[in-house]
């Protein structure tokens, strides 16, 4: 495919593009820059942005948990059937929250206290 390329490029007088095979590539090395390591990136985050929090975790899951149960009983209670279907994707998105912040908390991500 690709010699059939360069010979309609020369044909119409184009120079063939050159591919990382005229260069002395592999496709390897041609696809990707050179990638930072993990300790490099790492190093690049600040603390505040992986500082872990209790109060700022118990924030988190109230607040989905409060706005969820008011989505659910709104859904039940609404007397038009487009504002139950708003409050069902309402309900959906804290649905999503509260397993989010359920399966960070056995690993601790989020809800860790601090340890001196």
């Amino acid at each position: 495919m690709e010699a059939n390329l360069d010979s309609f490029a020369i044909e119409v007088g184009c120079t063939p593009h050159p591919t990382f095979r005229d260069r002395g590539e592999t496709a390897t090395e041609a696809a990707s820059p050179a990638r930072p390591t993990l300790p490099e990136v790492r190093a690049q985050i600040p603390a505040q942005v992986s500082a872990r929090s209790l109060a700022f975790g118990l924030t988190v899951f109230l607040t989905a948990t409060t706005v969820y149960c008011a989505a659910v009983a709104a859904v039940l209670l609404a007397p038009w059937w487009p504002l139950q279907i708003a409050c069902a994707i309402l309900t959906g998105l804290f649905l999503a929250t509260l397993f989010v912040v359920g399966h960070d908390a056995p690993a601790m991500a989020v809800l860790r206290p601090t340890m001196p």
